[in-house]
């Protein structure tokens, strides 16, 4: 008995660190990702900054607008490094979960992947972690130590306790100077004390560990129930974040572009919906490495993997999050600084180029003539700004 549950508790710990191993892999993927998408919004803020000022030097826009710019650039160098710094964070932490040293040094080869087309039932995992729980498998095979113990006590009871049971060898000297030597053996008759105290006893045992079993079990099933809540409720939010806040920043980015090159808009207003969107990107992938570690507790509020983990998976690239490349803030540059433009940092139509977007950057069209006072405006293909994860 003392051997089983020695190898059930070792057992447990192994599967507790594997656990504990598994999400501080989400934990990092998850903060290289969007660490990754931090230094992209440092670019695109430090890119704005920089054209806030050119536009302040030529008198487009306001001290105010200059400093809105430049305060969005520090922010996003901070949050850059919040971010960086949650990467060392949780690379040391599953460094000492390995067993490795600090300094030791890996790539994470994929992102946090997406998650599984469909869900186990909530009635398959309540068996399954009935049948798979350490805990509970220990707790049963105490209970029926304790059954057996009592069958035994009951069995052999007119032999009365271990204590009542002498053995022994005996030396006896006789008149005639002989000496004769034996073994002895002394005990107890169940005349007037059939062990009914050590029957009590073993009984009260086994009902304790029964009603210990049926707690743990009640006990096992909301964990499971509760944590079942929890990855439905993850699974949701990156749900909403794919299927719905995700592409609709896409698509104001998109918008916003074309009004920006219909010169209904300034180029800052573009930079800032850029910035949400960046923000919305990263949101969704909280969500993604969110939902995973709520399957993380699941696994080990049933016992074991779940069924269909070793599945293939795909995982979430970053990169295409970003979508297209950062504006070239240089083809931003006005031929002729002295030339008037409204406060909010918009050309006035026939005295600026329009910015158009190729490949995601802005840059001037010029006819071959050299009149300045006419212009083309090329609408961009938006059908794969930003590819939905």
């Amino acid at each position: 008995g003392e051997f089983d549950r020695a190898k059930q508790a070792a057992a447990s710990e192994i599967f507790s660190l594997a656990a504990d191993v598994e999400a501080g892999w989400y934990e990092l993927a998850g903060a290289e990702q969007i660490a990754t998408m931090r230094r992209a919004v440092v670019k695109a803020t430090t890119a704005a900054a920089e054209l806030a000022e050119r536009f302040f030097e030529a008198g487009n826009i306001t001290h105010l607008e200059l400093a809105l710019e430049r305060a969005a650039a520090s922010e996003a160098r901070l949050e850059s490094l919040e971010a960086r710094a949650a990467v060392i964070q949780q690379r040391t932490r599953l460094n000492r979960l390995l067993g490795l040293s600090g300094g030791a040094s890996y790539e994470i080869v994929s992102g946090l992947p997406e998650p599984p087309a469909e869900e186990e039932g909530l009635d398959t995992l309540m068996e399954l972690s009935l049948a798979s729980r350490l805990d509970l498998a220990a707790q049963r095979r105490e209970v029926e130590l304790l059954a057996d113990n009592l069958g035994v006590t009951r069995r052999y009871r007119w032999l009365g306790a271990v204590g009542d049971v002498e053995i022994g060898a005996e030396r006896e000297r006789e008149t005639d100077g002989s000496t004769l030597r034996g073994p002895t053996l002394a005990l107890e008759l169940p005349v007037f004390n059939q062990n009914a105290d050590s029957i009590t006893r073993a009984e009260a045992e086994l009902a304790i560990a029964a009603a210990e079993l049926d707690a743990l079990q009640i006990e096992v099933s909301n964990a499971v129930r509760l944590a079942y809540a929890e990855v439905e409720t993850a699974r949701a939010r990156l749900r909403e974040h794919a299927e719905a806040l995700v592409p609709l920043r896409e698509e104001i980015v998109a918008r916003t572009q074309e009004q920006v090159n219909f010169m209904l808009l300034g180029v800052f207003e573009l930079l800032r919906v850029q910035r949400e969107e960046y923000d919305a990107y990263q949101s969704y992938l909280e969500a993604a490495r969110d939902y995973w570690l709520a399957r993380v507790e699941l696994e080990r509020a049933v016992g074991t993997a779940l069924p269909g983990a070793g599945a293939p998976v795909t995982a979430i690239d970053a990169g295409k999050l970003t979508g297209p490349a950062p504006m070239d803030m240089e083809g931003m540059q006005h031929s002729e600084p002295d030339a008037p433009t409204d406060k909010s940092g918009q050309m006035q139509h026939g005295e600026r180029e329009t910015p158009a977007e190729e490949s995601g950057q802005m840059q001037h069209h010029k006819h071959d003539d050299g009149d300045t006072g006419t212009e083309e405006n090329e609408s961009p293909d938006h059908s794969e700004h930003g590819d939905q994860p």
